[in-house]
């Protein structure tokens, strides 16, 4: 039951890295279409 706990609290940390790293995706993904969009 122990080694259940852990791994929960595992997969809840994972999930905030995931959302982290989808905000960040997205950031980069407005920049460059703005970037792209500057150039033509």
């Amino acid at each position: 039951m122990q080694d259940f706990l852990y791994l929960k609290d595992y997969a809840a940390g994972n999930v905030h890295l995931i959302d982290i790293f989808v905000t960040c995706s997205r950031y980069e993904a407005d920049f460059w279409q703005m970037a792209w969009e500057q150039k033509q």
